[in-house]
């Protein structure tokens, strides 16, 4: 159980050193032994637990899409009109995008040939969206009901 708890820990730290990288650097300016000095881990320690450079910038995505869509989760539940959960909504996702500009640069630099990945994270995240502000109209039209 130790192993798995400390390979967790790892990485976690690697997700977040390279999150930072690539935030910083851009992902074309971010090298796999830059994120291994940067944690004093060996370059195959790295590529033990992600294979390439690409690879790595998916994990960290997907960490970024699951911390968005929690947020978005539990904003979305505190809303008292439908304006305010598409201001919520908007709000969140200018923040994220703006937050993390220089990490979509992959965006930029794989522009024609993104990875089916990368594809299925953007509409994951779209799908979640769409349905916390279905939700959010649901809901207020079940409050007009119930007020009439």
């Amino acid at each position: 159980m130790a192993g798995i708890e400390q390979q967790d820990i790892k990485r976690e730290k690697i997700l977040d050193a390279a999150y930072n990288r690539f935030l910083h650097y851009g992902y074309s300016k971010t090298t796999m032994n830059e994120i291994a000095g940067d944690l004093s881990f060996s370059k195959a320690l790295l590529y033990y637990y992600f294979p390439d450079k690409s690879q790595l910038y998916i994990a960290v995505m997907r960490m970024l899409a699951a911390d968005y869509i929690d947020s978005l989760n539990q904003r979305l539940e505190k809303f008292d009109t439908l304006k305010d959960a598409f201001i919520v909504q908007i709000e969140l996702k200018h923040n994220f995008i703006f937050k993390n500009y220089n990490f979509f640069d992959f965006f930029r630099v794989n522009e024609q040939n993104l990875p089916d990945t990368i594809w299925e994270i953007i509409t994951e995240i779209h799908t979640v969206e769409l349905a916390l502000l279905s939700a959010a109209i649901k809901r207020e039209r079940k409050r007009k009901y119930q007020t009439s």
